[in-house]
């Protein structure tokens, strides 16, 4: 860790010794003629403005970032966009945050950073946590709605987000901030704590070359941070390094551009809800436990375990970027991306109360002949994941039309391992080292891709775009303590053995077609159509890092009774878990003048087998989900903003909001409760989707003073699927027996947030300072922000931030 922090603060010392030499040489002699961009970074050919759009689409630009950024995982800073939705599980937004768009969690959601996918490959995840103060390096943010304009990386089935990083060739300097946040708790006096503290530098040459134009020309940039939270919750603690450094070199035709980026972090568990009941209770509400369940009434709390200090994660995933545009000519563009990411870290949680000798393979074919169950034991989940990918895209430009072509290769290899990190009663022999389960996950992800715009006339522009994708799933080498697990297939053969467990295949073809007619240069209505496959997570097929006790791989079997007892014969290619389709219908219409921005969308969204929240929690913290055959996802939003004054005298106030209302209705769901029983979820709402949101925004600027207030409202939604069924329905309360509960109802909230901030130029002998002051809750509500279940997320109660920005 010493050497990695002596070579980030020798990036940090380089670029501030070019950015020295560069001051010399540019007040010397400068290129005034020449402007030079960055290779082109978006996930689709092409970037619609908002009057030629033929999708729903919202966008946070630099200045928005600037604005509204200070220190929170980037889900808070999005929270708020058209349809945009998120929460923390630590309370105060620093850790494990989650997010929706239209009410589609984000294993739903295909993430880009530079085009480049960030959805983990297995699990469909994104991590905002592995990447921290990621928003400080970006320029701009894509939010597409619905299907969108995705050609590769994980399907879009709720909607796509695609960051941009810093465009530094337009930057040159070194910017220091600090800033510290202040939590009030009623349970503690109502006194404001300092919960957290951010501190960062970052440095940019700008352009660096000798002024010659066919010379080659440069520029770095580097950043260095660490954001530290208490949390909000009892343990729910996060120490998150950060780090960003880029480089690009300009030559004649050819722009290459190197970024790496991510940081080493370690933080508290907190991924279990508390009952509903404590929401409101000020010392209740900060509990972090692992476990708890309710008595038979559903209503009261039978049964706590308070989370252990010991439950932390660490965790590490670099990521490497290398992006090349070559231009061809004036209508040629040849691109690529190529990318490295790797990730390596532990997740050590408490096993107590539901796990014995045979869980951890402690056993006489082990060398454990006599072994105890062991006490209080501590677990701890490996995983080594590391993926390599390469996006060519060859684009053709015409005056009337446009044509971009291309590829999206990625591989990826995991290995995961649990093992007890601490226990009582341990064999006097134990190995410490000892791996009760252990495996080998691999994917190989294919897409062919190609999309078309065209004016077919003066007011009307087509866009159809069609891709191929490939996907593979595979385990191998799974083993259970020393020896490899075996299994019969239906051939009577025996698989894995050191060997593939199984190797699943999907080929799936998405096409999309859009259409905008221009009415006048102000406004303009598109309509679009998709369609869009996507594989399940490998834990729906098999989830092997809870194998240890009692998942099985979830194919077709084929079971026979015999002397010996129940054979048991796997088809391997049959999964139980089937991909989820989309057709997705958009019609929308768009205005824009001097002074007002309105967007109307309606939204159609039919899915075969959508995999929808159950309402449980695996060993994880993730969502437990299953096949729904028919679903449907129908809604209005709405998207304005309007300049009430704008002067010289007295600055610019404005207004912008959004609304998003809709209606989420399974059609067809017969949910197993027991071998030969099933209850029908036919008309139920979805677990997880609002039925209204809506954010408004005040804004004020007048010279370097800024002030903005919203208003944020989430209503009501289930945090299950079984609607109204949990009171009345005996088989339903019989099935979840211990687990059950009464009231799945994450009941509506409006919260109130304040953000002030002045630049004083020139001040004292620098450049300038920034000042900024963010108050959030402003009202001091207790409310539940997130709900999976039983389980319900506790929001922060009133805090505030204060940060300090100093311009060299």
């Amino acid at each position: 860790m010493k050497k990695l922090t002596l070579f980030f603060c020798g990036l940090i010392c380089f670029n501030f010794a070019v950015y020295a030499q560069v001051d010399i040489a540019q007040n010397s002699k400068k290129d005034t003629l020449k402007t030079y961009h960055l290779p082109s970074l978006d996930i689709t050919s092409s970037k619609f403005d908002q009057i030629q759009t033929i999708i729903p689409y919202s966008e946070i630009t630099e200045s928005d970032i600037e604005r509204n950024y200070s220190y929170e995982d980037l889900p808070e800073l999005l929270s708020g966009e058209t349809s945009v939705y998120s929460y923390s599980q630590n309370g105060n937004g620093v850790g494990y945050s989650t997010l929706s768009l239209r009410g589609f969690d984000q294993r739903r959601i295909a993430v880009y950073v530079n085009g480049i996918p960030q959805n983990d490959p297995e699990d469909h995840n994104v991590y905002w946590i592995d990447f921290p103060d990621i928003a400080s390096s970006t320029d701009n943010i894509q939010i597409q709605r619905g299907a969108g304009l995705t050609s590769y990386g994980s399907a879009s089935i709720g909607g796509s987000i695609n960051l941009s990083t810093s465009n530094f060739i337009n930057k040159k300097g070194v910017k220091i901030y600090t800033g510290l946040g202040f939590q009030q708790f009623e349970a503690k006096d109502n006194k404001f704590r300092q919960q957290i503290s951010k501190y960062s530098i970052e440095a940019a040459s700008g352009i660096i070359g000798d002024g010659k134009e066919d010379s080659p020309k440069y520029a770095f940039y580097s950043r260095l941070s660490q954001i530290k939270s208490i949390g909000y919750r009892d343990n729910s603690w996060a120490n998150l390094q950060s780090y960003f450094f880029g480089a690009v070199r300009f030559d004649k035709n050819l722009t290459t551009q190197i970024n790496l980026f991510g940081g080493p972090l370690t933080d508290g568990l907190a991924y279990n809800g508390i009952p509903k009941s404590y929401i409101n209770d000020p010392s209740l509400r900060l509990a972090n436990y692992n476990y708890w369940n309710y008595d038979t009434s559903g209503h009261n709390v039978e049964y706590l375990q308070e989370r252990r200090k010991q439950e932390v994660e660490g965790f590490s995933q670099p990521h490497i970027e290398v992006l090349n545009e070559y231009k061809i000519n004036d209508e040629m563009n040849l691109k690529s991306s190529l990318f490295f990411y790797s990730g390596r870290g532990y997740y050590d949680y408490d096993g107590t109360g539901w796990t014995d000798a045979s869980s951890f393979q402690l056993n006489e074919a082990n060398g454990y002949p006599d072994a105890l169950n062991p006490q209080n034991p501590l677990i701890r989940a490996f995983v080594d994941n590391n993926q390599w990918g390469w996006i060519p895209r060859f684009e053709i430009t015409k005056d009337d039309y446009s044509l971009t072509f291309g590829m999206a290769l990625r591989l990826h290899l995991s290995n995961h391992w649990g093992k007890i990190q601490y226990a009582e009663d341990l064999p006097i022999n134990y190995d410490p080292d000892f791996k009760f389960y252990e495996y080998d996950g691999v994917r190989n992800i294919f897409s062919l891709f190609a999309n078309f715009n065209m004016s077919l006339t003066d007011n009307l522009l087509l866009f159809a775009d069609l891709s191929l994708n490939y996907n593979s799933y595979a385990i191998n080498n799974e083993k259970s303590g020393k020896f490899y697990t075996k299994y019969t297939d239906i051939n009577y053969k025996i698989v894995g053995n050191g060997n593939d467990l199984f190797n699943i295949n999907y080929l799936f073809v998405n096409p999309k077609i859009g259409l905008n007619y221009l009415i006048n240069q102000n406004s303009s209505v598109f309509a679009f159509a998709a369609m869009t496959s996507r594989e399940p997570r490998m834990s729906n097929l098999y989830s092997a890092s809870e194998a240890f006790y009692g998942a099985k791989p979830q194919f077709e079997t084929h079971i026979y009774p015999s002397p010996e007892g129940v054979l048991v014969y796997y088809d391997f290619n049959k999964p139980l878990v089937k991909p989820e389709t989309l057709f997705d219908f958009e019609l929308g219409y768009n205005l824009l003048t001097s002074d007002l921005s309105l967007n109307v969308n309606l939204y159609y969204m039919y899915y075969k087998n959508e995999l929808v929240q159950s309402g449980q929690l695996d060993n994880f913290g993730d969502p437990i989900d299953g096949n729904a055959p028919q679903t449907v996802h129908s809604g209005l939003e709405i998207t304005a903003a309007y300049d009430l004054f704008k002067t010289s005298n007295f600055g610019k106030l404005s207004v912008k909001g959004n609304i998003t209302y809709s209606s989420n209705k399974i059609k067809e769901y017969s949910y197993k409760i027991a071998l030969n029983q099933s209850i029908s979820l036919q008309d139920n709402p979805i677990a997880g989707f609002p039925n209204l949101m809506a954010n408004v925004k005040l804004i004020y600027n007048f010279d370097n003073f800024y002030f903005g207030t919203t208003i944020q409202h989430i209503g009501k939604s289930k945090t299950d699927n079984f609607g109204d069924m949990l009171t009345d329905n005996q088989a339903l309360k019989d099935y979840l027996s211990y687990e059950y509960y009464a009231d799945n109802n994450l009941d509506a909230f409006t919260i109130i947030n304040f953000d002030f901030d002045y630049k004083f130029n020139k001040f004292l002998t620098f450049n300038d300072l920034l000042v900024q002051l963010k108050i959030k809750n402003a009202l001091n509500l207790k409310y539940a922000v997130g709900a999976v279940g039983k389980e319900f997320f506790p929001g922060a109660e009133r805090n505030i931030f204060l940060g300090f920005e100093l311009g060299l």
